[in-house]
């Protein structure tokens, strides 16, 4: 997680004395690579020369000052928490993630983040797909992503993320499938995303992330199952961006129809028509929704060929070598929120 620490520069070396404990426990989690803790060039100068501080956490502020230049724009990539020393100067900010420096006084506060997801499967993924992103943007080389693994178990997702809620101190962020059919429908009812959502407290310390997209499979560029030897999608251009309408809410794990988008006699919102003409360029064609296995456009109508364990086979493949280079994964990242 990235803390940000907010100060008036006219009170910085009063801050750093204030709250030195709290310094000590943020600088500690940064040198043992928990947490990147940032904040303005005068509060890390002033951080890196104390003589209160741990030589761990003084080697951390040491260690980020120096590569400041690089590390200073990092907010336009990262979401990040705001840690103000004062409550009425953070109610003022106006930002949806702000913390108080005092909340970090023990060490126990600012542990390793943890990352609460329905399956094995799914953190794999995500974590390769996070370290793609750190490496496309250029911060690979600023530290390592440590997080601690959490499986909800599918549907008992809410009921273990209100547990680790409920813990005052553990600080992480859970993702789950929105399990959407259209980019115009809501979560479903009783889905395990629909329970999380109930479930949830919005604050700085647990952050909710419903895929934008009916699952994780959705996400996972073309060029990645190509190196998986996996061929799930049928239709060339397929998952592109611009039909992301369609791609987005495809269902891997059976055999998809593109004409199941006009089921309902629902009128079409403009992003799908929008999709589905595109990927008639493309070969497909679609009219109207058949109802049936057999459809008599069945080659030209097919999205997907049906494969339950699409995930688990691309976390292997992860697992063992890694994203491939050249695989971006900045908009994959962009569509888990």
């Amino acid at each position: 997680m990235l803390f940000w620490i907010e100060t008036e520069q006219s009170d910085v070396a009063e801050i750093v004395d204030d709250y030195i404990d709290s310094f000590e426990s943020l600088g500690v989690a940064g040198w043992s690579k928990y947490h990147l803790i940032l904040g303005s060039r005068q509060l890390l100068t002033a951080l890196a020369s104390s003589t209160s501080l741990s030589i761990r956490a003084t080697a951390y502020y040491k260690y980020v000052h120096s590569r400041y230049a690089e590390l200073a724009s990092i907010k336009q990539h990262i979401d990040c928490v705001y840690v103000y020393p004062r409550g009425g100067f953070a109610a003022a900010a106006g930002e949806d993630r702000r913390a108080l420096l005092r909340a970090f006084e023990h060490p126990k506060t600012c542990d390793k983040a943890n990352l609460l997801v329905e399956h094995v499967y799914d953190y794999r993924v995500i974590l390769e797909f996070a370290r793609a992103y750190l490496s496309n943007i250029g911060l690979a080389r600023v530290g390592e992503l440590s997080l601690r693994f959490i499986a909800g178990g599918g549907g008992g997702t809410g009921h273990v993320l209100s547990v680790y809620e409920s813990d005052g101190d553990s600080i992480g962020c859970c993702v789950v499938d929105s399990d959407r059919e259209r980019i115009d429908a809501p979560v479903p009812k009783g889905s395990t995303a629909d329970f999380c959502a109930q479930n949830h407290v919005p604050s700085w310390r647990w952050v909710l992330h419903i895929v934008d997209g009916r699952e994780l499979e959705n996400l996972i560029p073309d060029a990645l199952l190509e190196g998986a030897n996996m061929r799930v999608r049928t239709i060339p251009g397929f998952a592109s961006d611009d039909t992301w309408a369609v791609s987005g809410f495809a269902d891997h794990k059976k055999d998809d129809l593109l004409c199941r988008f006009l089921d309902g006699g629902r009128p079409l919102c403009p992003e799908l028509r929008a999709a589905l003409d595109r990927l008639a360029t493309r070969g497909a064609s679609v009219t109207r929704c058949c109802h049936s296995k057999e459809c008599a456009q069945r080659d030209l109508c097919k999205l997907t060929v049906g494969n339950k364990g699409l995930l688990s086979v691309v976390s292997e493949r992860l697992e063992k070598r890694g994203c491939p280079r050249g695989i971006s994964m900045v908009e994959a990242l962009r569509k888990l929120s």
